[in-house]
């Protein structure tokens, strides 16, 4: 592990160390390299793509992300093609919370580039058999409800549905 490496894991553990559930550490992160070095262009490339833009309640206009495939694909370097969307998506991906009232669904998923071999395992539930050939999904707001544009991931609110919960624990 190169102190570089060490340094960097350590400052994005730092920064995202609130997150609820997040489990996680520098010997692991560095195990599978999940540091990837950007080139200098790409901070500019990334606040090009959030405008200042008009914010619901909030006095001045704020950077926010407005185009989440431009994110995908200029930035991170996936390819819209990588993903699934909409009616493509298994309805098992969908989680009703029944405390909260409210259906939480995926607007999109990346898919792996191997996908893994089936599975017949009867401890799987449905929801973790649909999620099998996906990396990671997403969950679009601003796509979803325009209005949710700028909302604070880390405060409660009910814009998005009933459960007054913050949509990154959502």
């Amino acid at each position: 592990m190169t102190e570089t490496d060490r340094r960097f894991h350590e400052t994005w553990l730092g920064l995202v160390q609130p997150i609820d559930g997040l489990v996680v550490s520098v010997p692991v992160l560095v195990d599978h390299q999940c540091m990837r070095r950007a080139p200098a262009d790409a901070q500019q490339r990334l606040r090009d793509l959030c405008p200042e833009t008009p914010i619901p309640g909030e006095p001045r206009p704020a950077p926010a992300l407005t185009d989440l495939d431009a994110l995908f694909n200029d930035i991170l370097e996936l390819a819209p093609t990588s993903f699934d969307r909409g009616d493509a998506l298994p309805d098992a991906l969908s989680l009703h919370v029944p405390e909260g009232k409210q259906t939480l669904r995926p607007t999109l998923a990346l898919r792996h580039y191997d996908i893994p071999e089936p599975t017949d395992d009867p401890e799987l539930t449905p929801a973790a058999r649909a999620g099998r050939p996906y990396v990671a999904l997403v969950w679009d707001l601003a796509a979803d409800l325009p209005a949710a544009l700028g909302l604070p991931l880390d405060r409660p609110e009910d814009l998005t549905g009933p459960w007054h919960y913050p949509p990154a624990a959502k």
